[in-house]
């Protein structure tokens, strides 16, 4: 059952992440140091207690802020899918495939990759996440297929190619999370070509 938010809320705690008037500073550092300690492949550090030990503060305090853990979870999975945005310099690219290649390296470079696969874990027992990750799968699936059909492919190759290039980008860490970033970088582009290489 969520608590109400305090009215009493420690001074201290007030400094550390924002006064009221700031709420939404201090919301954010929940959100930041939630998203430091989800593991990869586990959402279990992602708890009241420990959030607040991490930041030094009481764990009262996190009721100001959030109705609710599933709150501060809900906050989490916005970040999570946000990540796959392309920003608009990006989008202004000519090239189509270096357009996708950007998005490639966004998510082989962002902090934290193993949130993704913790959120995927989280779905399986999640309806309401499960939903919306497909929803953003579905959404991604048509963004790379919409520039595979620009870099040439007819149709149907365009979407089981995009279909190939999402799984190659989902795997991507659960394979080679541990190794160096650049070394990395360079085995997806060769695999990145691949996919975009018309015969």
């Amino acid at each position: 059952m969520s608590q109400p938010a305090p009215t009493n809320q420690p001074l201290s705690d007030r400094k550390k992440l924002g006064r009221p008037e700031n709420k939404s500073a201090g919301r954010q550092k929940w959100i930041d140091i939630a998203w430091k300690m989800i593991g990869r492949g586990a959402f279990e550090p992602v708890r009241i207690e420990p959030l607040a030990k991490a930041l030094g503060i009481t764990k009262g305090s996190f009721y100001w802020y959030f109705k609710d853990r599933q709150e501060l979870v809900d906050a989490l999975v916005d970040r999570w899918l946000d990540q796959w945005a392309l920003p608009d310099d990006v989008m202004a690219l000519d090239d189509p495939g270096e357009r996708l290649w950007c998005m490639v390296e966004r998510v082989i470079r962002r902090p934290n990759r193993g949130a993704g696969v913790a959120f995927r874990y989280l779905s399986h027992d999640n309806p309401a996440i499960a939903e919306r990750a497909s929803r953003a799968d579905q959404e991604r699936f048509q963004l790379i297929r919409d520039h595979l059909v620009e870099l040439g492919f007819p149709e149907q190759e365009a979407a089981v190619r995009a279909q190939l290039y999402q799984y190659f980008i989902s795997g991507e860490f659960l394979r080679h999370g541990g190794e160096d970033v650049e070394q990395r970088l360079k085995n997806a582009r060769e695999q990145h070509d691949l996919l975009i290489r018309r015969p």
